[in-house]
């Protein structure tokens, strides 16, 4: 598990390895969102993030409906995760979905060492949250590289 924009190899203006140009993350935050419809057809060529996952039923709709690159699992279902069977069953079912279905998944709110040996475990693609570092200003440069 590594933090979101960092790059794994290849270039990272080029990714995939084939010359993909860059493109813009959308996130589409779910607390209460109801996506207008056509919205699949607005972020069609985009990057597309879906937040909150495992926060409620809106954001499974969301996945299923806009096909995204990127699932951000929820702090509500990260934290403590190392604790707690039935969150540890979810975000198992959710990372298998993800990657069944070729989306990388980042774990939001990691605070303590368990919770991100757990999702590490879990298969976890990325990790955010004060126990990886505090946010802070941005690098000089360019850094709005694809995740």
């Amino acid at each position: 598990m590594s933090e979101p924009g960092q790059n794994h190899g290849g270039d990272a203006a080029t990714e995939d390895g084939h010359g993909a140009e860059r493109t813009a993350v959308t996130v589409i935050g779910t607390q209460g969102a109801v996506l207008p419809p056509g919205a699949e057809e607005l972020v069609a060529g985009a990057r597309l993030a879906v937040d909150d996952v495992g926060a409620g039923y809106a954001s499974l709709r969301h996945i299923l409906r806009l096909d995204p690159n990127l699932i951000k699992l929820d702090l509500s279902l990260t934290r403590n995760i190392q604790n707690d069977r039935r969150k540890r069953a979810l975000a198992a079912s959710l990372i298998s979905f993800a990657h069944e279905t070729g989306c990388a998944v980042i774990a939001e709110g990691i605070e303590q060492d368990g919770e991100k040996q757990a999702l590490i475990e879990l298969g976890a693609d990325y990790g955010q949250g004060y126990f990886l570092g505090r946010p802070g200003p941005l690098p000089e440069g360019d850094w709005a590289a694809p995740v």
